[in-house]
């Protein structure tokens, strides 16, 4: 409880030093005279988007053997999504849409799994479009410092990865002077043990690296029609070169739904271009705004939740899939 507080603190103490650096007269202004057809065209964007993280998770889960239709993981990503506005950014919505699914077929360990290996080709996918962008596009000492810091940060993300796999392969464990359950601690070591074992996702990583590259280029997209509806156009290859990385710093969990995070990183990166900071501002605010209109359904959802179908594990599925893709039993 201490912690939610203190995010909820640091939330409202970084959305009172934008406030005190802005015009609020002119945020509010800008965003009642956004061009509505483009807010139309980032909503529609928005969408999409939400479809396409459907989707990436229904893959995951279906190579384990829970299936589930689109409509069906729709609905759990919108319920996710929407009481993870009141959450930390990423890990809220994991922990909401990871509870939704065991609740109905179990296998907490799959499926906590499947998540975290999904967060870590999302963030890979972030990654690599701002590199690409910043290798192609970019000029001048930016190009430099984006590609500079993707590539070491890239780095530093696969080492840790390599040896967190090679800790996980021999048995590792946990610190004993952790205050951690026994429970739990064996949970965590099974956790790690399943993210490791990369023959889980390898029959379907391809297909979920380009759903994460389109769901990162839907993003970028969403923000380049959101500057065009205030009247401060942005570049298509600045949006792919930031916005990821936006994302990515956002999905830290430091304050609530990532508000006043958000706005932080796009003025110090957006504002390189000269857009104003009220502007990065209201970019970020209606960006948050669409997406709380996008993920309403999700309380309404939640209120008349069932559990996911079981039938929708269809026994004669697994008979169908090749000996390599067969769920494995935790």
């Amino acid at each position: 409880m201490s912690k939610k507080w203190t995010r909820v603190g640091l939330t409202i103490a970084i959305l009172g030093v934008i406030a005190s650096q802005v015009e609020l007269a002119v945020v509010g202004r800008l965003a009642e005279q956004a061009n509505p057809q483009w807010l139309t065209v980032a909503f529609t964007v928005l969408l999409i988007e939400r479809l396409l993280v459907a989707w990436r998770f229904q893959v995951l889960l279906g190579v384990l053997g829970i299936y589930s239709t689109l409509l069906e993981m729709v609905r759990v990503v919108l319920m996710s999504n929407a009481l993870g506005q009141l959450l930390p950014t990423g890990i809220g919505q994991d922990l909401i849409r990871g509870h939704e699914v065991v609740r109905s077929h179990g296998r907490a360990v799959d499926v906590s799994a499947s998540i975290i290996q999904e967060r870590l080709v999302g963030i890979g996918s972030m990654l690599g479009v701002t590199l690409v962008a910043g290798v192609f596009w970019l000029e001048g000492p930016l190009r430099w410092w984006i590609v500079s810091g993707v590539l070491l940060f890239s780095t530093a993300l696969a080492c840790s990865y390599v040896w967190a796999r090679s800790w996980s392969q021999r048995g590792g464990t946990l610190p004993s002077r952790l205050p951690i359950p026994e429970r739990v601690r064996s949970a965590l070591l099974e956790v790690a043990s399943a993210v490791s074992d990369t023959g889980r996702i390898q029959p379907v990583f391809g297909r979920v690296l380009g759903i994460s590259v389109t769901v990162q280029l839907s993003r970028c997209l969403a923000f380049w029609c959101l500057y065009d509806a205030l009247g401060s156009p942005v570049p298509l290859v600045y949006t792919l070169a930031f916005i990821p990385l936006v994302f990515l710093v956002t999905s830290i969990p430091l304050a609530v739904g990532g508000v006043g995070i958000r706005e932080g990183v796009l003025i110090a990166l957006v504002g390189q271009l000269g857009v104003s900071v009220e502007v990065n501002v209201a970019a970020g605010l209606l960006y948050q705004l669409l997406v709380l209109v996008v993920v309403l359904p999700g309380l309404i959802l939640y209120a008349l939740r069932g559990t996911i179908p079981a039938a929708s594990q269809v026994p004669a599925e697994e008979a169908r899939l090749p000996a390599a893709q067969a769920p494995v039993e935790r």
